[in-house]
């Protein structure tokens, strides 16, 4: 997770929580691993972590690169 998170591009997300507060999710991906974490004024939170493929996939490699290529953009929601 922490390799995921420092090799990894990322991705930026803005949400509203039900307060009105303004906070970042920024997800990291690498390889065939995803990790997302909240931003907050005062810490981090890990929202989730996990593989996107199933390790025995023959076309792993071609799958994340594409995989990479289509996640190189930031979004607001």
């Amino acid at each position: 997770m922490i390799e995921c998170m420092k090799r990894g591009i990322s991705i930026n997300q803005w949400h509203v929580d039900r307060k009105g507060k303004l906070y970042q999710n920024r997800s990291f991906l690498f390889e065939d691993m995803r990790v997302v974490i909240s931003i907050f004024d005062d810490h981090l939170r890990v929202k989730t972590a996990y593989r996107m493929t199933d390790v025995h996939d023959a076309n792993l490699i071609d799958k994340l690169k594409k995989r990479e290529e289509e996640a190189r953009h930031d979004y607001a929601i």
